[in-house]
């Protein structure tokens, strides 16, 4: 629940965004390989979107997060569904507010075991501490990052740093909620380190103890013991602390924990502040009255410091954690990344000489769109951007000297992407310039971890520069720190693959895993959401494609117009009333379906269809949260010696005109020899004989349960039907829908015939499509 929440820090309470009331937010926990569905409720008055930082998502764009990329914003008062895919990582990453500024509040930390069976490359920790880094503003972080927008000129600076939400007690008003976190001596505890601060790179360390990096953003590395750690904006680490200190009466037992700011340009403002926890003993005495010790941080702008500690990170590179860096590349694209200026009418900005401040790639400022990139492409909306992001920079100069030429100064605004073919092997340097003021540059690549085969100062020389580079155990980093007035380069062999088009006849940009997982899981929500969202892209197009068609009695010339044959035989019409009908077919056959698993609310009603006392369907489809179609015969083939395709049929056409009008099938059978005796719980009892289900829910689910006489009433003479009200427009309806997807319906009978999952039989329906 995104909702806006009172908090207070340093004596000042105002309301903050915040997810389900918590600053910061609950923490994610999975494993290696899983999937998390995650809905998102706004109940505040801002737009939002939520970006899971570090989650390649395979396949899976869709739910990446960034606000007008990948999509467009969650309204307030709407939802949306996010399926996380955790495919190759393992160890520490987040998730965090992409929209604005947002994320100041709204962030959380995400943990990914390894997976079951495995184990951590390290000793296993005593406990795991999440350190959480971050910013905080007296002022409201919208209004902040919006004056900056209408002005041009530079943000607010925060008002202070925090460790986990918390300022501690080197601020005013603070030390009473000063973080603390209690060791036993002789344990060996994994902090889990997350950087949510929105523009700084932040020095860290703990007194009287040594840290052991052990992984970087969710990926293992070669441990190395440092006193301190520089972490970039949304980077994580993770870190092995041992509580070795000695435990006596003459000793307080209470060391601080503290992080300040690394921020190496020059006559740039930035928040010069200190923010600390407290790491307490809880096997010694100490006493709040003497103060912890402190311990040793870099000066702000010490770039050597922070240069040597990023100089140790190297992955792992073991049997069970081997790396796959590309010793050859197909293409090269070089970045500039500069501050730049955009002209102001008669100097009328904040920003450097009364103009504007902008960011810009390649000397391009981005330009949000109006819709999300990724929609308009998969739409071929034309209009929304361009496809002219250079592969080089515009013009080459000195990017890192001093005095640079007036007209260096300003970029121009775009909308521009670049496309690069599928598998092509790609490198890409990203080169600081020192326009404005060189500093160090956070770069996070959505979708991907990249191997950092080189980091240096100066300008990039491509002749010269690659024999430097680390092929063999270079980090891998979804968040790389461009050095001041430096490049870092970087390389991915999967950089085209895992978002690729047309590569799979699932749906292009997502995978198909996640809808089985939510099928597995009997998830009828989850499902829908899924399919909600591949019709959105363009690739679930007969999913809920047919309209709402309400209530009519038909005729027998209608049906057998439609093809039905012998219509006369279908069905004796003796019932007028939705609840009498229902009634009327409990009644007879006191049979109804019992559906396998558990759904919200009170749900939707069964509808058995009979051939003499045998079940030969059992469909189950809830009014709010649409469940299970089953398939349960005995004893067909003494009626019908082509029971086998008569089966099929019958199984077919359910499936397809529920899937047809956006109401998920969970599972199916095909089974024969089995016969079932099906009881209906009281709340569902209740809810068919009070006719509480509104008008046009009862219509969608009457065109299901019509749909396999529907079926077999095109196909076959001999066709015995149910004592009930069958001359109304749903056969009609239903049957039309089975005509005019014909293919469909042959490609979905032929999967079901070979006992295919329910995702390959979505498959199957939409590739036939």
């Amino acid at each position: 629940m995104i909702e806006e929440t009172p908090y207070t820090r340093l004596c000042h309470t105002k309301k903050i965004l915040t997810v389900n009331g918590q600053f910061p937010g609950p923490t994610i926990k999975a494993r290696k390989g899983d999937t998390v569905i995650v809905r998102v409720y706004n109940l505040a008055g801002y737009n939002i979107t939520l970006h899971w930082h570090g989650v390649d998502q395979p396949r899976n764009p869709w739910s990446d997060g960034p606000e007008y990329i990948t999509q467009c914003p969650i309204q307030p008062g709407a939802n949306f569904t996010y399926t996380i895919l955790f495919s190759e990582e393992e160890g520490t990453l987040w998730w965090h507010a992409h929209n604005d500024w947002d994320r100041a509040t709204v962030h959380g930390a995400i943990i990914v075991y390894p997976r079951r069976g495995t184990t951590f490359p390290f000793p296993k920790p005593y406990k795991e501490i999440p350190i959480i880094l971050g910013e905080w503003w007296n002022a409201n972080v919208s209004e902040v990052i919006a004056d900056a927008l209408r002005t041009g000129g530079e943000p607010e600076i925060s008002d202070a740093y925090t460790i986990n939400g918390r300022p501690g007690d080197l601020y005013n008003c603070s030390k009473p909620g000063t973080f603390k976190a209690l060791v036993e001596h002789g344990k060996t505890y994994l902090l889990r380190v997350v950087n949510a601060a929105i523009n700084n790179e932040l020095f860290f360390a703990i007194a009287g103890h040594r840290l052991t990096v052990v992984g970087t953003d969710a990926s293992y590395t070669k441990p190395f013991t440092t006193d301190f750690i520089m972490i970039t904006p949304g980077q994580t680490m993770d870190l092995l602390l041992e509580a070795n200190q000695p435990v006596t009466n003459s000793t307080n037992n209470r060391y601080y924990m503290a992080a300040s700011a690394y921020a190496s340009a020059v006559n740039v403002t930035f928040d010069n502040t200190t923010t600390a926890a407290i790491l307490e003993y809880i096997n010694g005495t100490s006493s709040s009255s003497i103060s912890p010790q402190f311990p040793y941080l870099p000066s702000y702008n010490d770039t050597d410091s922070a240069t040597n500690f990023t100089a140790n990170l190297r992955s792992l590179a073991s049997k069970d954690h081997p790396v796959d860096v590309p010793q050859t590349i197909d293409e090269r694209t070089i970045i500039s990344v500069s501050v730049n200026e955009i002209l102001c009418p008669d100097s009328s900005c904040e920003g450097p000489n009364g103009n504007r401040l902008a960011a810009s790639l390649n000397n391009i400022s981005f330009v949000p769109p109006p819709i999300d990139v990724l929609d308009a492409y998969y739409r071929n909306i034309s209009g929304v951007y361009g496809t002219g992001f250079p592969s080089q920079p515009p013009f080459y100069f000195n990017f890192t000297g001093d005095n640079l030429p007036f007209g260096l100064l300003f970029t121009r605004k775009a909308t521009e992407v670049r496309v690069l073919e599928y598998n092509t092997s790609l490198e890409i340097v990203f080169q600081g310039t020192n326009i404005l003021a060189g500093e160090n540059h956070p770069m996070h690549l959505h979708g991907y971890s990249l191997y950092v085969v080189g980091r240096g100062f100066g300008n990039y020389d491509a002749g010269k520069d690659p024999a430097s580079y680390n092929l063999v155990d270079p980090p891998l980093e979804n968040t790389v720190g461009v050095p001041k007035n430096g490049w870092a380069a970087i390389r991915s062999s999967e950089i085209v693959k895992k978002w690729r088009i047309g590569a799979s006849s699932a749906a292009p940009g997502v995978d198909l895993k996640a809808l089985e997982a939510a099928i597995a899981k009997k998830d009828s929500n989850a499902v829908k959401d899924i399919l909600d969202q591949l019709s959105q892209i363009g690739w679930a197009k007969k999913w809920s494609s047919q309209p709402y068609l309400s209530r009519r009695t038909t005729s027998l010339r209608e049906l057998t117009t439609l093809g039905i044959r012998n219509a006369e035989n279908l069905a004796i019409p003796s019932v007028r009333n939705d609840a009498a009908f229902l009634f009327t077919v409990v009644g007879v056959t006191g049979f109804l379906g019992v559906i396998a698993g558990q759904l919200p609310g009170d749900w939707g009603f069964f509808v058995p269809y009979l051939l003499g006392s045998i079940s030969l369907i059992v469909l189950a489809i809830g009014s709010t949260s649409p469940g299970l179609l089953q398939a349960a015969v005995g004893g067909f083939s003494s009626f019908f010696p082509d029971y086998q395709e008569r089966i099929a049929r019958h199984e077919a056409a359910h499936f397809l005109v529920a899937y047809l009008i956006g109401l998920p099938i969970l599972g199916y059978s095909l089974d024969i020899g089995k016969e079932h005796v099906n009881l209906v719980d009281e709340s569902l009892e209740k809810l068919v004989y009070s006719g509480k289900l509104d008008d046009k829910e009862l219509d969608r689910l009457a065109v299901v349960s019509m749909a396999g006489l529907a079926a077999e009433g095109l196909k076959y003479d001999k066709v015995v039907g149910q004592s009930a009200d069958l001359f109304t427009l749903q056969v009609l309806f239903a049957g039309s829908l089975l005509k005019n997807n014909a293919a469909a319906y042959e490609a979905l009978m032929s999967a079901m015939s070979k006992k295919a999952s329910v995702r390959e039989c979505i498959e199957a329906i939409e590739n036939a499509s």
